[in-house]
């Protein structure tokens, strides 16, 4: 198993300035020695959810729209997962949540003068 050492902030982002070829290079080794350290049954799962963040960033019109092209994935993920949470914490007998049921204001609300 191969572990990569990240160099410092400051050096990524001279690389990022200077040779962004190389920090990309950095990226996928980093990545994939990551994939390769996790338990080898999601691996190729690992793999595919990487080929479509490397997809949606190629498809980009410029670093920004990479990164919320990547960070929308990230959230319909997240959205995906809480649904299934909640589906099974409905459906679990004997289920109670310690969430409060109503929303209780913790600060005063003042109006706008006219």
């Amino acid at each position: 198993m191969t572990t990569i050492q990240l160099p410092d902030f400051d050096t990524l982002m001279k690389l990022a300035r200077d040779n962004p070829a190389a920090l990309e290079d950095l990226k996928k080794t980093a990545t994939s020695a990551l994939i390769e350290r996790a338990p080898s049954q999601y691996q190729r799962r690992l793999r595919g959810i990487q080929f479509q963040v490397d997809m949606a960033v190629r498809r980009s019109k410029n670093p920004m729209d990479g990164c919320l092209r990547v960070s929308g994935m990230m959230h319909d993920s997240f959205g995906q997962l809480r649904g299934l949470l909640n589906d099974l914490a409905g459906t679990q007998p004997g289920y109670q949540s310690d969430a409060p049921t109503t929303i209780v204001p913790s600060a005063e609300i003042l109006p706008f003068r006219a």
